[in-house]
């Protein structure tokens, strides 16, 4: 897994005390504000770095270990071997074996995950707290003792082809690589971190041992353990499982220096594209440079300005821009990438991105604004101690640039930073600059390829108005998780106005009767509130929500603004204004994402399947709608339709929060009681279809790596079968994935799920390049097929049900998480207590249990499969 660098950001008091030679600093984080996280140092005998922060507010804890050596460490002939080992060390060790490894660890159920970075690479472990030694033991195991055996080395070769050829059919890889090599040149950053097929082909397995053995030392790593613990009985564990391996000689890595830039031109190369891709760079302060601070302050005043610039502007310059501050140890650069829209120049963004660098440099912001960031800052935090496992990952770049001290030392002086100093630095950096640029325009026309720790307590209740309201009474978080689902929502989408849903979310951060858009987003960063209200099309893997029968508003906020934000969210779904100039910029931007995910193989399937298990057709429209008919909304269509979508009894609010159930529940009457928008929303009786043979498609289309979608509905669903078909599920999907992954390298990911809505069914798929498809067809129907019939361990249910457990504890961790699951659970099964109880009854699954679910949902052997065939 590959993780962009961004700026991230720590605020805290450290007192530091010496204690038998060995260096402690305890920190209380957020100390100024009464929260309770107590934070020590230590080095263990060896020189590796362990910090201990206990968060006891969820029953697991994460150990993060970042590994100093990434792409700067690398030779050309070796590169790619940081992200290789990253891949290679989940193969074995010389005393577990790779099914052990997954084995054990799906037997305690842990999260067990890295990512690479240009710098460092990080191996992340989420445990509940039970077993976290165990987990623990095995995360040593794998850092220090992997063997990387041949065949293991082989095959993993072939599943990182796989990711690069996954990775390389987005347009933004390339021009990312076009950028890295222009700003980068003569250095090892122009290399790419997954490495390339030359390399890759090129690299042999003594080398990358090499490199291990010689990188993979606890004096080059320092270590984050976070989560429910006492750090003086920790500190025993840590020292058990890490302590006992030698330091090494850890080889210095190369000063880096990029060569100078002497004037300013653009360079233009044309890609695979269907818009052109900007990218800008200039020189930035490094982290140990004074002016480090106020730059991040700024970085985060430019991403808003930008987008107020040419993103909001009538009509939009961009469909998106962010710039990115990003620190590597020799240099930093802040980076502005922009997806422009038609006829838009990239002299007229340089233009546009001068008049601002040029307005920051001679006004300074605002002693409320920066007020306001500061406040955010700290919600950030807050909310980062909610994923464990996060947090190392995300504190990485600091601990890795300059260690706990910096890290420590963060705070402080952020909070020093005053307006004159960002006006300041501003000019210092964003002024009289000599910057690269790069544009990837589409290719021309005639050559473009066409790519088609107490118990909760909870209360429900229904409104007078209709709105079903759930409320989750549970200690031990400073968050409140608010969460609204609307029901049904291809079916009640209009004909003709197929994406209206998607349209009607993405207004109601356009303003309300009492604030505008402005207003509304100064208020909630104020507050440090999240409001997400779509999801967000530039992360692929947080798509969970796009989905045919539902849609949804989420947000969190910490406790201190938990009323205002409640009020706030009433006043978004009962008083939205739909302004028609912001309608015409949504449609446009909506528009231009549904073509876009039209093309994609996972959308294209997802509308085939849906047409073969669903009765009502309307469910088989596209999630994000139709381009024409999303270009055909009008405000009249918009408000009629927010009237019967959004009426009271068509939602479900769930609210996760430290205040009594009784008193939230109260405070949502007052504010959603008297609500009502005077029309009552449809009533639809769809149905599965029920299966009579195995129904094949073959699609041929374009270039690239080819999809393989198999599933069928799950008819005559009894509630009381979730357990255990979870637990099948998972069993499932990793034999699956071990066989055509593990075993044969066909794919970079691969999996089966079970989707609980009104219609329950069950998918799998993957993606492979053209030459497997036949064989990994047959794989997957294999496996699927035999499940019924082959021999199931107490073990394997054991293993699969701890897995379940242990990813669900997972997704949970954030309040809006915890109230997603309510409102979901309460919308497919009619029941909230169904998601409430399920981890107990998971707990009972037996193999019998496991056998009979899958004879009576897959025992007919029909099913439904797609290939979507690339040339």
């Amino acid at each position: 897994m590959i993780m962009k660098k961004k700026s991230h950001r720590f605020v805290y008091l450290v007192n530091g005390i010496l204690c038998a030679g060995i260096v402690f600093f305890p920190i209380f984080l957020f100390a100024q504000t009464g929260s309770i996280n107590p934070v020590e140092f230590s080095v263990l005998e060896n020189g590796m770095e362990v910090i201990y922060v206990e968060n006891h507010s969820n029953p697991v804890i994460a150990s993060v270990v970042i590994i100093k050596t990434g792409v700067r460490n690398e030779t050309p002939d070796i590169n790619g071997a940081s992200h290789y080992l990253e891949h290679l060390l989940f193969n074995g060790t010389k005393t577990r074996t790779q099914k052990q490894l997954y084995d054990e660890m799906d037997f305690i159920g842990a999260y067990n995950n890295a990512h690479t970075d240009w710098d460092y690479t990080d191996f992340m472990v989420l445990s509940p707290k039970d077993h976290f030694e165990t987990a623990l033991d095995i995360q040593a195991d794998m850092l220090f003792n992997s063997t990387i055996l041949p065949e293991k080395f082989k095959k993993e070769r072939k599943i990182v082809l796989e990711e690069i050829a996954k990775d390389r059919v987005h347009p933004s890889y390339a021009a990312e690589e076009l950028f890295n090599y222009l700003y980068f040149k003569g250095t090892m950053y122009t290399y790419p971190v997954l490495g390339s097929y030359a390399s890759l082909a090129n690299t042999t397995r003594d080398q990358v041992y090499t490199y291990y053995k010689s990188q993979y030392v606890p004096n080059n790593m320092v270590v984050v353990i976070i989560g429910d613990f006492y750090t003086p009985d920790m500190k025993k564990v840590v020292a058990k499982y890490f302590g006992p391996y030698p330091p090494g000689d850890v080889p210095v890595p190369v000063t880096i220096k990029r060569q100078p830039v002497r004037s300013e031109g653009v360079f233009v190369t044309h890609g695979k594209t269907s818009r052109p891709l900007f990218s800008m760079g200039i020189p930035a302060p490094k982290y140990s440079d004074p002016d480090y601070y106020a730059f991040e302050i700024l970085n985060s005043i430019l991403n808003e300005d930008l987008s107020l610039k040419f993103q909001q502007s009538n009509p939009p310059a961009v469909f998106r821009i962010n710039s990115d501050y990003i620190v590597h140890p020799d240099l930093s650069l802040l980076k502005i990438d922009a997806a422009l829209a038609p006829g838009v120049s990239s002299r007229k963004i340089m233009e546009g991105i001068r008049d601002v660098f040029r307005q920051l440099a001679e006004q300074p912001v605002s002693p409320l604004k920066l007020r306001h960031l500061i406040n955010s800052i700290r919600a950030e935090n807050i909310y980062l101690f909610e994923r464990p496992h996060y947090f190392g990952m995300m504190k990485a770049t600091y601990l890795y640039l300059g260690g706990y001290d910096f890290l420590k030392s963060y705070g402080t002086h952020i909070q020093k930073v005053t307006p004159e100093e960002v006006r300041r630095v501003a000019e210092k950096y964003l002024t009289n600059i000599r910057p690269v640029l790069t544009v990837m325009k589409p290719e021309p026309k005639e050559q473009a390829v066409k790519e088609n720790k107490s118990l909760p307590r909870y209360e429900k209740k229904r409104l007078q108005n209709g709105l079903m309201v759930i409320v989750k009474q549970s200690s031990g978080s400073r968050v409140t998780g608010f969460h609204i689902l609307a029901k049904n929502r291809l079916l009640m989408e209009p004909q003709g106005k197929n994406g209206i849903t998607e349209v009607l979310h993405y207004m109601l951060p356009k303003g309300t009767r009492h604030f505008s858009e402005k207003a509304l987003s100064d208020t909630l960063e104020a507050m440090g509130t999240h409001l997400k209200v779509h999801d967000n099309p530039y992360i692929p893997y947080d798509n969970y929500y796009l989905t045919r029968f539902y849609s949804y508003i989420r947000m969190e906020s910490i406790e201190d603004y938990e009323i205002p934000s409640l009020r706030i969210l009433a006043e978004l779904v009962e008083d939205p204004k739909f302004n028609k100039e912001d309608l015409e910029n949504v449609k446009a931007e909506l528009a231009n994402q549904a073509s876009r995910q039209s093309r994609s193989a996972r959308a294209l399937t997802g509308g085939i399947f849906s047409k073969q298990i669903f009765s009502d057709s309307l469910l088989s429209r596209p999630i994000l709608g139709r381009p024409a008919e999303i270009k055909s909304i009008t405000p009249g269509d918009l408000t009629r339709y927010y009237k019967h979508y959004f009426a009271p009894e068509n939602l479900i609010l769930t609210v996760v929060t430290n205040r009594p159930a009784g008193d939230m529940m109260n405070l949502i009457e007052k504010y959603f009681g008297k609500w009502n928008t005077g029309a009552e929303p449809e009533k639809f009786s769809p149905r599965l279809k029920q299966l009579t043979q195995t129904t094949r498609l073959e699609i041929n289309r374009g270039r690239g790596q080819s999809y393989i979608f198999i599933g069928k509905p799950l008819n005559q669903f009894d509630p009381a079968d979730y357990p255990a078909l979870m637990v099948m599920n998972s069993i499932l999907s990793s034999r699956m994935a071990f066989y055509l992954r593990e075993q044969k390298g066909w794919a970079y990911s691969i999996g089966s799920s079970v989707v609980m809505n009104k219609l329950p069914y069950f998918t799998a798929s993957m993606s492979t390049r053209p030459q497997n498809v036949k064989a990994a067809e047959k794989g997957m129907m294999g496996e699927i097929q035999q499940f019924s019939e082959t021999e199931l361990t107490d073990r394997e249910v054991q293993r699969s049900i701890n897995r379940v457990i242990g990813r669900y504890l997972m997704r949970q961790l954030p309040r809006e998480n915890q109230a997603y699951f309510l409102g979901l659970s309460e919308f497919a099964f009619g029941n909230y207590k169904v998601w409430t109880t399920l981890f107990d009854r998971m707990k009972r699954v037996t193999k019998e249990n496991v056998k009979s679910i899958a004879r009576k949902y897959f025992g007919d052997h029909k099913f439904v499969i797609i290939v979507i065939k690339k040339v």
